[in-house]
Order: C-alpha cells, then structure tokens, then sequence
C-alpha cells in the first residue's frame, strides 16, 4: 500500500474516533438522564461511525492492490454514510442543552472531513481539522466530574502522560481518563513526551505509533535503553491493523497496545492492569529497599553499632518482614540494656578492686616490721612523757 494511502486510512480512522468517542461520552450522558431523542441520535451516530469503520478496513485493508479502485468504492460507501450523520448530528443540534455544544460541533467536523473526502480525491493535511484544541496541558479528576481519584500505593492520584499529535485524540483520551480519576498531561509530538517521561513523576505513557518529531517506536526505545524509564509502563496507541508494529513495540518492552477508535471499556480495562502491574512493580522494589536496610541493619547490630532509628519504616509494617524489624529492634533495645548494666557492673568491680587494693597496700604497711617498730618507739616516748 503507498504511504498516501496509509496516511488517507490514518485521517479517516482519526475522524471515525472522534465520531465515536465524542458520539460515545454524549450518549453516556444522555442515557443517564433518561430515554429521549436525543439518545436515539446519539445510538444512530454510533451506528453509523461503525458503519464507516467497517467500509474504511474492507476498502483499505492490507491486502489492497488495486488503490484506485479502492478509493473509488470507498468514496461511494462514504458519501451516503457522511451525509446522514451530519443530518443527524444537525438534529442532535436541536434537542441537546447547551452544554454539548462543544462536543456536538467536534462530531459536525469529523463527520465534514469524512464528507470532504467523498467530494475530493484525498483527504490531505490541509483539509485536516485543528479546530479542535485542548487549552489546557493536563486534565485532573477534580475538574472532569470523574468517578473519584485511582489512588496508587501511597495515596497519590495515578498520573498519564498521553503523547499524541492530533489534538482531538488528546481532548478524547484526557476527558475519558479524568472521568477515571486519572490525572493527565499531554504531549503533542515524540520528543516532547520523551522530555515529560524524563522529567519524572508518570504512572503511565499512552503512546501514538505515529507521531512528528519522534515516532512512538523511537520514544519507546530510548524510553527502554534508559535506567530511569525502563520500568515505566507504556501503553501503545494503535490503529487495527498495525499488527507488525504493535508487536514490534511489545517485543521492546511496550506492556499492552490500545486500538483506535478507542473502546471505553477496553481503555480502562489495559489502563487499569497497566497501573496494577505498576503498582505491584513499585511494591516489591519498595519491600526490597526495606530488606536491604534491614539487612544493614542486622549487620550493624553483629558489629555493635545499630541505629534503631533506620528501621523505623520497616517496623511501621504489618507483614513478616515488620515482624522481623519490630524483633531485631527488641534484640537491639535488650542488647543496649544488657551493655548498660554490664558497664555498670564494670564500674562497680572496678571500685571494689580499687578499695581492695587500697586495703591490701594499708595492710601491708601495718603489717610491715618498720611500721611495728614505729608504733614500738612511739610507746616509748609516751611513757617517758608520761
């Protein structure tokens, strides 16, 4: 297949994500406050997002060979399918509150350029919509009306880094995540999410195949070969044939893939075992720090020089590696105890071994001939006094 058509098969399946994720989180909501209309619009928009879906592999699969044939069916299949969505969209226009407008007017641009390539030979960069922008660097759970925070190990918010170049991807991975609980920050090309992997502080890296600047496989690679990233899950952003590369990615260390459009249920599904697998990763390098300073710690005590104050994390624990801190601490405090009370015990036995020999050297004199002689004299010139 010529790298015009792949780019051709990439722009639609873009615009068929945008139909069907905003189409998706509008009827999410409008199902919610009830059966009207309006959720019968939004049923029909699904409908025909998957329509075109269907009509985009079976004309652009890859085992295309003759491309203007293909592009000649897929042009027909399209018009139809395009043109009933924006009349059906325009209905939608009709009977939503005002709140939708935003999304409703993202479904009316994707379902344009699907139209726009029915009336032209290609869909090409020019006719690509920008219009839709993501003002913000990062969506958080407080600000997207989530189900409530998704809490790692020590209570913070788990963090996502989204790097995809198409600005409506982003809007539509960030507002499904933040209604998650996830925090997310975006990058709009290679090297920028690369940057943000390097600053630190991600759980999680959603990552485009296809992206300016670097590729997802090049970001995944560095991403691999680097000490400090190598641990950090990824999870590839795919279209449905991709298979070659998504493997290849997997082969590097990527953890799972995710398809376009994206499936909400499959989204949180590979988002939450990627953060589980993390989250287990991050346990058992801390459980390990902790036996290292126990292990420094029994160490220590052999050598008589144990600080109880290094253990206190680990004693803090309520598993058997706590239970062996808490005993080592006990064998150190008895040991402090015991070294006191001998010393004192020392210090005692070298008092009484002083007496003793104070009293030994004071026998000694007094029981010396010079000192009987003394005390002879001495008598003697009492009595003359006397």
């Amino acid at each position: 297949m010529s790298p015009a058509l792949i780019r051709l098969r990439h722009d639609l399946r873009t615009a068929v994500n945008h139909i069907l994720g905003y189409g998706e989180m509008l009827l999410e909501e409008a199902e919610v406050e009830g059966p009207d209309e309006r959720v019968e619009r939004l049923r029909e928009v699904r409908a025909a997002g998957l329509e075109v879906l269907v009509l985009i592999d079976a004309a652009l699969g890859a085992g295309v060979s003759k491309e203007d044939e293909a592009l000649a069916g897929l042009r027909l299949g399209l018009e139809p399918l395009a043109d009933g969505l924006r009349t059906t969209i325009a209905r939608l226009e009709q009977v939503s509150p005002e709140r939708d407008v935003g999304d409703l007017s993202r479904l009316a641009t994707a379902a344009g350029q699907l139209l726009g390539f029915a009336d032209r030979a290609l869909i090409t960069d020019e006719t690509r919509s920008e219009t839709v922008v993501v003002h913000a660097d990062s969506f958080s759970a407080e600000s997207s009306g989530s189900r409530g925070p998704a809490l790692l190990p020590d209570g913070a918010p788990s963090r996502i880094l989204v790097a995809d170049d198409d600005p409506t991807n982003r809007d539509l991975l960030g507002r499904r995540l933040a209604r998650d609980g996830h925090h997310v920050t975006f990058a709009a090309d290679g090297r920028e999410a690369l940057a943000l992997a390097e600053a630190g502080g991600q759980d999680l890296v959603l990552l485009d195949l296809m992206m300016p600047e670097l590729d997802g496989d090049e970001v995944l690679r560095r991403m691999k070969a680097s000490p400090e990233l190598r641990d950090l899950p990824v999870l590839m952003i795919s279209a449905h044939d991709e298979h070659a590369a998504v493997g290849r990615c997997i082969a590097m260390g990527a953890d799972d893939y995710l398809p376009k459009p994206f499936d909400p249920v499959l989204l949180r599904a590979r988002v939450g075992a990627c953060l589980a697998r993390k989250r287990a990763r991050d346990q058992e390098l801390e459980y390990l720090r902790q036996v290292r300073l126990l292990t420094a710690a029994a160490e220590s005590l052999e050598a008589g020089r144990l600080d109880t104050t290094a253990l206190a994390e680990v004693t803090a624990r309520g598993d058997a590696l706590g239970g062996l801190a808490r005993v080592l601490e006990r064998a150190a405090r008895e040991i402090r105890v015991r070294e006191q009370r001998l010393a004192l015990q020392v210090q005692q036995l070298r008092i009484e071994i002083d007496e003793t020999r104070k009293a030994r050297a004071v026998a000694e004199i007094v029981e010396s001939d010079y000192f009987h002689e003394l005390q002879r004299r001495a008598a003697e010139l009492r009595r003359q006094v006397s």
